[in-house]
């Protein structure tokens, strides 16, 4: 099928061209067909192929306005333009002439294979437009019918015309009759001066010939056009204006008189009032309609999407080009969107959009000439799926019944209820019908259809279809004219009240004239207002606000109070009476209004309580106020009622100073004052409290003491017969009080406060043992103290001995111990052997009178020893007034075997080993027991020989042995040293002996140059995962002659990497660098192979990904941190702290500080791990800054944000305190 599209292209192209007008006549051709492709390819589509003939093709082709005209087959007509290759009819003639045509049996019309060709092309000289009528073109009138003549001169066989009216419309190319005028009817739907110009030629390819004229088209005003707008009401010494409106008019002028102190306006040279058409553009006379079948169904809607409706206004017109006779409805429609969706222009949907009515030109400019975006192609308007599902409002339905093919126009009229209609931003054309012709659009966009829509109250879901047909679009022929209407509105202000007549006046081509008019109330406006009342008042007490008008004959019809932005009272009377029942600040405002006046006044008011019932209480005990001194004494504020009260404080009234305390917005539960006192004594504390409406004082001791400490029985014990007294001391304690209290019964005492000393009366003495139970009670303000012991009459210990049943003999022994003594009662024995690393004592108990001189022995006395050698054994016989201490050593001796000799230094291959530095080796040697139980050579002497093999004469020594028997195996503690000079193997001796036996042990010293100085620095421990700078091992070598070594880094990751040390130095390491790919925990092997041994060191390796941001969200907090409101309660912030690094910081912890010391924080330092989310709360006012800190391993950043609690600053005081200058 031809692509009529393409065709359509073709023609309006081709009318813009000039070509050579040479004339061919009757010429004749013949060509070849190469399919699927023609010479010619359009098809006249206006010809029975059952009477075709050359002469019927010419004339279809000529009235389709094409040169060349082809017949092939016998009955096909093509047509063709000049641009068509005439060079490829290059065939012969016969090949042409071989099927008759069905039309004339005695023409031929071409072959199957080829194609006659025919060409027929005339010359116009001049052509002409002129205006029919006695009307002047420059006196039109909008929306009527004018008629327009369209001739030309010359000898054409066809004449073709289009015209283009200068308002926007144009015609397509229409035939006109040979060698006479064709007459062309337009109606001007604007207004303004436009050219009317004129294309006229023969054929498609000719040069047009082209002619125009100027025509005006005005508007002609009525007096039913005018009306005048005022507000209902206005006040004096207000701006007002009213507005005389025009629907209509050009060539205005105006006047306006508000009969007030000002002088009538003229007006000159109004702005016409501006028209806008929406829609088709070809909507005109003799449009090129496609003439293919309907798409439509009698029940379906179409959408014009082109008319669309960018500028608000009343629609003065509907033009449409009908297809036939019938009934069709016209519409205006709305996109009706939900709430609280709205619809947006841009977008063309519903949404969220700001000025969803006016046009937004997002992507293009916006044009104050044409009222649009420039080069608007928003493809959303023009998309089939924005339209999908769309629902829209009917808000105006126009039944028409079309009158046949031709062009027609509604008027605004009363009958089409179309007077005063206004269409706005957004609304869009459709119609319901079969009887709108369509064109073939040319610029990619479309029409749509809703497919059978249920309206429901006006409103419809659109189930869109297009209107295409083989990839044919089109738009069907319909638009509206819209009108802005003249407003005119000056403004004038009013001195007195009245009603006043507002008139307005327009004159049309200074000829006729049109006035309307309309009254305007004046009432008095409040100049000013003014709210009398308190600033200061107490809780629930009754206070009055009046607010006065000025000037002072204003009246209002409504007092509207608030209290702190809250209406509360709405009156006809100027009075609010108001009791408040909570302190603070209040704003109290008022609204005066009357009819149209308005005022709105506030002040303000303080709202406080009585100050009741005030003490001032410790804030330690309950009934006391005490305090130890340097300590900071707590003292609590208690009030039952009161507000905004400053409270005056002496701690210390035999001094003067004082202290000032300011609670703005009342009395806080557990306020907390506080006073440091730095020496004990009983201070006199006076507190005075007041407000603006109560004062009241309170007065009490404050004790500032020592505790108690030390307290403890001097003595515990006396001997027979003596008189006594019971002597109590105390370390520290300032006044302190004492119950003594003797086998139940409490005695008398006597505190001697210079030396912390309590004494009893005498006690008389007693002739044999008794045990009395005392106790002692001691306390102060601050302290309390208690012991009980018991206070025993004993026999002093008279010459205590004690005795071994041997006193050298063979490890472990057992040896019997026995004790004596010549008098002594109630007696503790305590054996200490010395044999155990805990000393664990042997404790017996004699009770009564020891008997003299008789040995005895106590159980466990017969003693084994757990080491050998010389041990001291310790007695101390105790009662309650006196201890004494006996002394006793023997010894337990082994044998000297079995023994071995080894060094500190060894390596796999010996035990013996010497690390030759510095030009020497130190040999540091040890002897120990072979097996982990025997425990030799008590009480042993050595003698060494460092190289008995070629100094066999040189020996070290004598040393005296000593062992460390309580490790396992026993080992010697001396310091066994021989210095060697030069390396090498010595086989060296050493002789040990005692009394008991003797032996020689002996090893060979390897004296080497080996690895034992390792060190490493590891920079950094903790590496973060694709840091700039490379995670580095280094390895330093301290030993001066190490030899070659050899360095392998086992990095955990399965990289391992080995090779010699390059170093030649100690302080030069050998490093290596890495990358770990990978977050994780490795395990870093670093391992220094020397020649005779390897040193292995292992490093846990965290890899992390780091902190680089995060986040500090105050949840509870609207505003600034720093601005917050202190409201006399304890102010609780919630906190959400996040890390945002990305990636995300491996196991991330955060560090708050709130830097709040006061004495009731808690928790005002926390580590936590994130995310965190938690409260804090401040107990007081004050500027706080505040450290968060997010860290891992790797990293750490720390943000410091300002946290202002903020209380209100009313009132001030200072106290000035200085020292006199003295003499000394």
């Amino acid at each position: 099928m031809m692509n009529r599209t393409w065709l359509f292209h073709v023609l309006i192209s081709l009318c813009l061209i000039n070509y050579i007008t040479t004339v061919l006549v009757d010429t004749q051709s013949c060509g070849a067909i190469i399919r699927p492709s023609r010479i010619y390819p359009y098809s006249p589509a206006n010809y029975d192929f059952n009477l075709t003939t050359p002469v019927t093709c010419m004339q279809a082709c000529s009235a389709a306005g094409y040169a060349y005209a082809s017949v092939s087959a016998g009955r096909l007509c093509f047509c063709g333009s000049l641009l068509a290759n005439t060079s490829l009819l290059n065939s012969t003639t016969t090949l042409c002439q071989v099927d008759v045509c069905l039309g004339d049996s005695n023409v031929y019309c071409g072959d199957s294979d080829y194609e006659l060709v025919y060409t027929s092309i005339g010359v116009i000289d001049s052509a002409s437009i002129n205006l029919i009528g006695g009307t002047s073109p420059m006196a039109l009138q909008i929306n009527q019918n004018y008629q327009f003549n369209v001739g030309y001169q010359g000898a054409v066989s066809y004449i073709n015309y289009l015209i283009d009216f200068g308002d926007g419309t144009q015609t397509s190319w229409f035939s006109g009759t040979l060698n006479t005028t064709t007459i062309v009817s337009h109606i001007f739907s604007k207004t303004g001066q436009f050219s009317v110009s004129m294309a006229s030629r023969s054929l498609v390819g000719m040069q047009s010939i082209m002619s125009a004229m100027t025509v005006k088209v005005s508007d002609q005003i009525s007096s039913l056009d005018l009306s005048m707008t005022c507000p209902n009401v206005t006040t004096t010494q207000q701006t007002v204006s009213c507005i005389l409106t025009s629907i209509r008019g050009t060539d205005l002028t105006a006047e306006f008189n508000y009969n007030s102190s000002t002088p009538p306006y003229s007006i000159p040279n109004i702005p016409n009032a501006q028209y806008y058409t929406f829609g088709s553009s070809y909507v005109t006379h003799n449009p090129t309609i496609d003439s293919s079948g309907n798409l439509l169904t009698v029940n379906d809607i179409v959408i014009l999407p082109q008319s669309t409706i960018t500028i608000a206004g009343r629609i003065s017109s509907i033009q449409f080009y009908s297809s036939g006779s019938g009934t069709i409805n016209i519409y205006l429609l709305r996109r009706y969107c939900i709430s609280p969706l709205s619809y947006c222009y841009d977008t063309n949907t519903c949404g969220n959009c700001t000025n969803p009515y006016s046009v937004q030109c997002s992507t293009n400019i916006y044009s104050t000439i044409t009222h649009s975006c420039v080069n608007a192609s928003l493809t959303q308007r023009f998309q089939q799926s924005t339209y999908a599902n769309a629902q829209f409002e009917i808000i105006a339905q126009w039944t028409i019944s079309t009158t046949g093919t031709n062009y027609q126009q509604i008027i605004e009229n009363l009958s089409l209820n179309m007077t005063n209609l206004t269409a706005i931003v957004g609304d869009i054309l459709a119609f319901q019908g079969l009887y709108i012709a369509k064109s073939i659009s040319i610029d990619g966009t479309e029409d749509y259809q809703c497919i059978t829509p249920t309206i429901t109250s006006n409103i419809f879901t659109c189930s869109i279809g297009n209107l295409s047909s083989n990839g044919t679009k089109y738009r069907y022929l319909l638009q509206t004219t819209i009108v802005q209407a003249i407003q005119i509105a000056p403004n004038t202000m009013y001195d007195n009240v009245g009603y006043y007549s507002v008139e307005g006046r327009l004159t049309q081509n200074n000829l006729t004239t049109y006035s309307t008019s309309t009254i305007l109330p004046i009432v008095y406006g409040f100049a000013s207002t003014q709210i009398i009342g308190p600033s200061l008042a107490s809780v629930n007490e009754t206070v009055t606000f009046i607010v006065n008008l000025y000037p002072v004959n204003a009246t209002a019809t409504i007092y509207i109070w608030f209290i702190n932005g809250i209406n509360t009272l709405n009156s006809t009377i100027n009075t609010m009476n108001i009791t408040f029942s909570s302190i603070g600040p209040y704003t109290i405002g008022c609204r005066a209004e009357n009819l149209l006046s308005s005022k709105y006044v506030s002040t303000s008011i303080f709202i406080q309580e009585m100050v009741t019932n005030f003490t001032l209480h410790a804030g330690n005990i309950t009934n006391v106020s005490t305090s130890q001194p340097f300590e900071v004494a707590k003292f609590q504020l208690r009030i039952t009622t009161g507000s905004n009260y400053a409270c005056r404080i002496n701690y210390d009234t035999s001094q003067l100073v004082s202290r000032l305390y300011y609670y703005t917005y009342g009395y806080i539960p557990g306020s907390y004052v506080t006073n440091q006192y730095l020496l004990p004594g009983e201070y006199n504390v006076f507190a005075h409290c007041e407000n603006s409406i109560s004062s009241v004082s309170y007065s009490f001791i404050h004790h500032v003491q020592y505790p108690i400490v030390g307290l403890q029985l001097q003595q515990h014990g006396v001997a027979k017969n003596t008189n006594f007294r019971l002597n109590f001391t105390i370390a520290q304690g300032t006044s302190p009080q004492f119950q003594i209290i003797v086998n139940g019964t409490q005695v008398n005492y006597t505190y001697y406060e210079q030396y912390n000393l309590v004494q009893t009366d005498y006690f008389p003495g007693q002739s044999s043992p008794i045990n009395y139970i005392v106790e002692i009670y001691a306390w102060n303000y601050v302290s309390s103290s208690y012991i009980s012991n018991i206070f025993t009459i004993v026999s002093p210990i008279v010459n205590p001995q004690i005795r071994s049943s041997i006193m050298t003999t063979s490890f472990p022994g057992p040896i019997l111990f026995e004790y004596t003594m010549d008098s002594g009662s109630d007696l503790d024995i305590l054996f200490s052997f010395g044999d155990t690393l805990t000393n664990d004592p042997i404790i017996c108990q004699y009770n009564g009178d020891y008997p003299t001189n008789v040995w005895n022995y106590c159980q466990n006395t017969n003693h084994t020893f757990q080491i050998p050698g010389t041990l001291t054994i310790i007695v101390a016989f105790t009662n309650a007034i006196s201890t004494i201490y006996k002394y006793l050593t023997v010894t337990l001796s082994t044998s000297v075997n079995p023994i071995e000799v080894v060094t500190n230094l060894q390596i796999p291959s010996s035990q013996c080993v010497a690390a030759f530095i510095d030009n020497r080796a130190i040999a540091s040697f040890l002897i120990r027991a072979t097996n982990r139980i025997s425990k030799p050579a008590s009480n042993a002497q050595l003698i060494i020989i460092p190289d008995s093999v070629n100094q066999p004469t040189i020996t070290q020594g004598p040393f005296q042995l000593t062992f460390d028997y309580f490790t396992s195996p026993s080992i010697t503690t001396n310091g066994l040293n021989i210095i060697y000079t030069s390396l090498g193997n010595y086989t060296t001796v050493f002789q040990v002996s005692n009394s008991i036996d003797s032996t020689n042990v002996s090893c060979v010293v390897q004296v080497v140059p080996i690895l034992q100085q390792v060190y490493y620095s590891i920079n950094p421990l903790n590496w973060p995962l694709n840091d700039t700078t490379s995670f580095q091992a280094s390895v330093y070598i301290g030993d001066s002659n190490p030899g070659i070594v050899i360095i392998t880094w086992n990095f955990g990751d399965g990289t391992i990497i080995s090779r010699t040390r390059i170093a030649t130095q100690f302080d030069r390491p050998d490093t290596q660098s890495h990358r770990y790919m990978s977050v994780g925990t490795y395990t870093l092997t670093i391992i220094a192979q020397g020649q005779l041994n390897t040193v292995t060191k292992n490093f846990s390796i965290d890899v992390q990904y780091p902190v680089s941001r995060f986040i500090v969200n105050f949840t509870s907090i609207t505003g600034s941190p720093s601005q917050l409101l202190y409201d006399g309660a304890p102010t609780t912030i919630s906190i959400n702290v996040r890390d945002l690094s990305i990636p995300s910081a491996s196991n991330p912890l955060l560090f708050i500080d709130y830097n709040d010391t006061s004495i009731l924080a808690t928790n005002n330092v926390i580590n936590v791990a994130l995310p965190y989310i938690g409260y804090y709360t401040f107990f007081s006012p004050g500027i706080y800054f505040v450290n968060f800190t997010v860290y891992n391993r790797v990293s750490s950043i720390t943000q410091i944000i300002k946290i202002g609690i903020n209380a209100q600053f009313d009132d001030y005081s200072f106290n000035v305190c200085y020292l006199l200058p003295t003499l000394t």
